[in-house]
Parts: C-alpha cells; structure tokens; sequence
C-alpha cells in the first residue's frame, strides 16, 4: 500500500468519518484505481442524500445487530446509498452485499447508476441478476438481484455462503418470494456456521412494526425524505367525473399549456389505459414527447423512458414507476387512484383481473416521484375523503397470489408442515390445500410430502409460468424487422432463448440427470413431445372444448373460457388445451398462453384415473361428465388402433 491510499475499514467498524476518508482518497477501494473526475461531482451529490446526511444513525444501530428494519421517505436514497455504504463497512470480509427488488427494471437500472456512482464497470465490481438476464461476476461486492433470483440461490447454496449482508429493498410490496425470502433467512442465520450474515429490511412505509415484531422485536431507523415540498391538489367534492382516464389526459393538456416546465409523470391502471391516454395527448397537444412505462415493455425501451430529454415529456405508467425508479426531472404527477390487481381464486384456480383503488401508502409512493429535485406537485383525481377512505397498505400478495411455488421452496428447504411454518401472514386453508394438490399433482411432491428426484424441473416450471417476461437489451434491426414481419416478439424469443440455455445448464448440472448425448437441437417432429411434456406436468391447467367449438371447459374446477383472442391456438379448432393462466377481465373468462394436445396422452394420467372425477353432491353422478366422456373415446380410438396393428402384424 502506498502512503497516499487509505486502508480498507475493518468489518463492523464503520464510522461516517472513515467512509468519508476512503471515498476522498485518490484510489477507489474496489478497483485500486484512482477515481474519475466525474466520481467527483456524483460524491458530492450523494452527501446531500438524506441517508448519507444520517449515516452514523444508521451505522450505529447496524453494528451488533443481526437485523434491521430501514423506513424512509422517497428520495431518500436508500436503493442506491445503503449497498455502497454497507459494503464499506464489509468489504475487509471479502463477502458480496445482496440488494433484492421486486422488479427486473428496478435491478437492472438501479445496478446501472450505483456503477457509475461507485466508478466501476457495470458486471464487474457492481452488477445484477434478473430472470434471463446477467451482469456479474466473482469480483462483483454490489449486487441488485430479483426476489426470485436470490430463493433460486437459496435452493444451491442453503447458507448463502458467499453472502454477508441481504438488503430486502422495497419490502412494502409484500410479494410471495419476499415473505419467503424473509422467513428463510432466520434459518439461514442458524444455519452458518459463524454469526455473520445480516438483514436489512428497508421500506418507504413507516410501518416498520410488522418486520420488527417477525424479527424478534429489531431495531427500526427512520429516515426522512428531502425536503421539497410537494402541493397535492385533490378533487372538489361532486367534480368526479365518469372517465379517470379522459380526467387524467385532460388534467396534463392543462399542465403543460398553463404550469412552469417539468416532466410529467401519469400512474393508470394497465397497458391499454396507457395506449388511451397517449393517443389523447397526441391528438391535443404539441411540443410534448408522450412515453409509456409498463412491464411488457421491452427492457431497453424501458430503460429509455428512465432518462428523459427535451423540455417536456410526458410518461404514461403503471404503478410499476411506484419505487425504486428514479425518473430525472419529474415535477408533475398525475395520479388516477386506480390500479389493476389480480386477485387469484384458489378454489377455481382463476385469476380476477380488477381496477381497484390504491392504498393511502401506494398514494404516497406516487405522490414522492414529484420533488425530488425541486417542488412539485401531485395531482390526485380523487376526493380528499376518497384519500381518507383507502386501505393504509396494500394488501399482502401471499394472500392474492397462488403459492405453489413458495411451498415448494419451503419444502426442498426442509419445511415439510408448511402450515405450522413461520409465515410473516399466513395464506387462507384453500391455498395450502391448492397448492398440495396441484404440486402432488405435477410430480413435485410424492405423497409423502417429499420432493421428486426432478426438482431440477422447478426451473421449467418457473419459466413456462414466465413466458411472456421481455429481456432487455439492444437489438439488430433486421433481426427485429424479421419477428415483426413474421408477427413474432422479438424480445420473448431472446428470452426463450435464455431460458432454454439455462434449463439445459440446470439439468446437466442436477445429479439425477445425467444424458451424455443429450440432442438440443428440436425438430419440427419432436413438437408433440414438448407439447405431451407440457400436457403431463401441467395436468390440472388443462380444458376440454364444451358445446361450441370456442368455449372451453377446465378440467380442474369445469369453468367456462374461451382462449385468448390474439392466441394463435384458436386456428387449431384443438379438443384439448394446456394453459398458462385461467383470468377473468372485462366480463370475460379466457384461457391465456395456450397450446393445442391431444386426448390420447392424457388417458394414463394418474389425474384421470378411475374415482378422480369431481362428483356431484349427492355422490351419484359426476360433475363434469363431459371431461370423463372425451377421456372415454380417447381410450376407445387407442385400443381400436392397437387391435388394428396386431390384426395386421398376424396377417
């Protein structure tokens, strides 16, 4: 070491002061290179941020404790600060500082300017891990993960070994993989052999006593926000008008032809309102660049929208640009009130897709995307007793969501009473028992509650239920001109790509699987395979035609569907169907990610077996006899073509 660089801070000794030492030395500490000219400018913007101004506070409380609970106000920087400066405090273990998100874009983008702030190459010392897609490394110390990603992790490396701090960023959202997430990692504390991983649990909420209270009563640190102020405008009573959505269009024209300049940001409730309310504007307004920010975009559209130009743009969001996204330049936000949210019914194993009001702290989230940087103002297109009578939080997800996936991860983890578990909320009876049956059902789980020999297959099942997931990156334009010739999506077959690279890794890796010579390249011959494959692992999203040729009946529950309008499956005229998702939207019930299998590979399935049919309530009759009746004929055109083959071998 020379005698102008500043030694590293030995673990757990962290002070503010020698944060502020090594950060104002000429060699960055993770690269051993001297810092940028432009390291400069970031550093003395991030001091500014209120968890730098109240770093001490936070380090204070961090040291000796294996958990933490971190609220703060938006534009605190809490995403992007608490990683860099926690690693200070861990780098002399050699250890990685795990930051997980809800959300791939939150990821991604995040690990993109924490890379520049830290003045390191993106992959390398500071990256991400997202479904599909990687930017990492073994020297990586900073790393924003998906939710998702870090339980995958968890199913190799039980103790997270190359792990010392997990920072559950965005914990408010209360998603399925977090609540899992948060529940293992009390086993994975006991689990190591030395005492030092630990939790940080963050939040923009203030209710911090549900993630103490399931962390044997933790410490909490508060942090506030910036102090911008942010004028919230509310509806008069009796203003409200039949479209919030025309109300929101009209609401920016009124912004951007009569309100000093600022981006403009809109929270509606799904892709088509979005579409709605741009077109509106590009009819109505001039000098404005109009954006849309919602999952299905492509990543690198997405990653357009997060950094504006020009003197007004106008983005068009769902509550996907709710945290975690920092957007340069928001002054205006227009919030409808409204989300879409899919609630899951375990007892028909359908989803209902609803537009429901948004809780008073989803309210807030929106409202803090303005001010920021300056004072801004949030438009609410509601009444102030509209606001008052919102739900305080969003309601879990563990309990709208299926949980097939989390008792599985529970169980390979050694959970078999998934019921007793120690579940920060627990899911209703139906959805254990959903879940059971379902997991039984696909293979995963023998009856004795142990899992198969194939949970290499878990991975398969993630994706397929993933499909229609995008992956970010830049693409060739005659590569992209041929899918859309071709009515293809691009960005889903990049993902399919990846998916299929990663399920071969997994399962040339697996113990129980060991092929040699495995063939990777699919023939058009092979396709029944792959669809029979589907048809078995997924016995209970199948659906038989009823009546006419475009209703469908599912075989788990006999609700009524027809398949998706744009599924190229409907040109099949196909008697039986394997589906991603059953959901209810706009008055209709319609199957969705939906491909064309044939009655004959179902007739073995232990699901269709004798004394499986649902009967009717009085015991004497079947439920759906017309599922039982095509299971029927399919048997009978089987042993008519085998009586036919050994006819024909004897003559």
């Amino acid at each position: 070491m020379s005698s102008t660089e500043i030694a590293p801070i030995a673990r757990y000794k962290a002070t503010a002061a020698k944060i502020r030492a090594v950060e104002d030395g000429p060699v960055n500490f993770l690269t051993g290179k001297k810092w940028s000219a432009k390291h400069r400018k970031l550093l003395e913007n991030r001091r500014k941020l209120p968890v730098y101004v109240n770093l001490d506070k936070i380090l204070e409380t961090y040291h000796g404790n294996a958990y933490l609970v971190l609220t703060s106000d938006t534009g605190s920087g809490k995403s992007t600060q608490v990683p860099q400066l926690i690693l200070q405090d861990e780098f002399a273990s050699g250890l990685r500082v795990v930051c997980t998100q809800p959300r791939r874009i939150a990821a991604t983008s995040l690990a993109r300017r924490v890379s520049e702030e830290a003045d390191v190459v993106l992959g390398k010392e500071v990256g991400y891990k997202v479904g599909g897609d990687t930017a990492s490394s073994e020297n990586t110390r900073i790393e924003y993960v998906t939710e998702g990603v870090l339980l995958a992790e968890l199913m190799h490396d039980e103790a997270l070994s190359k792990i010392g701090v997990v920072i559950i960023d965005e914990a408010h959202e209360r998603t399925v993989e977090l609540d899992v997430l948060l529940a293992l990692l009390k086993k994975i504390k006991r689990a190591r052999d030395t005492d030092d991983l630990q939790t940080i649990v963050m939040s923009a909420t203030l209710n911090a006593g549900t993630f103490q209270k399931f962390y044997q009563n933790c410490p909490a640190v508060h942090i506030p926000g910036r102090s911008f102020n942010v004028d919230v405008k509310y509806l008069r009573s009796g203003s409200e008008t039949p479209s919030v959505i025309i109300s929101a269009a009209q609401t920016v024209v009124y912004i951007h032809e009569k309100l000093p300049p600022g981006h403009i940001l809109v929270f509606a409730p799904g892709q088509s309102e979005i579409l709605k309310i741009i077109e509106y504007l590009r009819v109505n307004t001039r000098k404005m660049e109009m954006r849309a920010l919602y999952s299905k975009l492509a990543g690198s559209q997405q990653q357009i929208v997060l950094d504006p130009k020009g003197p007004r743009q106008c983005i068009v969001a769902t509550n996907i640009a709710e945290a975690s996204l920092t957007i340069d330049g928001i002054v205006y936000v227009v919030d409808t009130g409204i989300a879409k949210q899919q609630v899951y019914n375990p007892r028909l194993g359908m989803y209902d897709l609803r537009v429901e009001s948004i809780s008073q702290a989803s309210a807030n989230q929106r409202k803090g995307r303005a001010g920021r940087t300056q004072d801004g103002i949030c438009f609410r297109l509601y009444t102030k007793a509209g606001f008052e009578d919102m739900s305080p939080s969003t309601q879990p997800k563990i309990l709208t969501q299926p949980i097939d996936s989390a008792i599985l991860k529970l169980t390979s983890a050694g959970y078999n009473k998934v019921v007793d578990f120690d579940w920060l909320t627990r899911p209703c009876p139906e959805s254990f028992s959903r879940a059971a049956q379902n997991l039984l059902d696909w293979g995963f789980l023998g009856p004795d509650n142990k899992v198969n020999n194939h949970l290499a297959l878990l991975t398969a099942w993630d994706y397929f239920m993933r499909v229609r997931e995008m992956l970010a990156g830049n693409k060739a334009y005659m590569l992209r001109q041929w899918c859309e010739d071709h009515f293809l999506d691009m960005d889903v077959l990049e993902r399919i790509v990846m998916s299929r690279w990663r399920l071969v890794k997994q399962l040339r890796s697996d113990q129980h699987f060991k092929w040699p010579n495995l063939n990777l390249r699919l023939t058009t011959s092979q396709f029944p395979r792959v669809l029979k494959a589907l048809a078995t692992a997924f016995c209970t999203n199948l659906a038989v035609v009823r009546r006419r040729e475009d209703i469908y009946l599912t075989v788990y529950a006999g609700v009524e569907a027809m398949v998706e309008p744009h599924s190229a499956a409907i040109q099949s005229h196909s008697e039986w169907v394997v589906y991603n998702t059953l959901q209810r939207a706009g008055g209709r019930v319609l199957l969705e990610v939906v491909s064309p299998v044939s009655a004959e590979w179902l007739v073995d399935l232990p699901y269709f077996a004798p004394g499986r049919a649902a009967k009717t309530y009085d015991g004497t009759g079947l439920r759906f006899p017309h599922i039982q009746e095509s299971i029927d004929r399919a048997k009978a055109r089987l042993s008519a073509a085998a009586g036919s083959k050994s006819a024909k071998s004897e003559n």
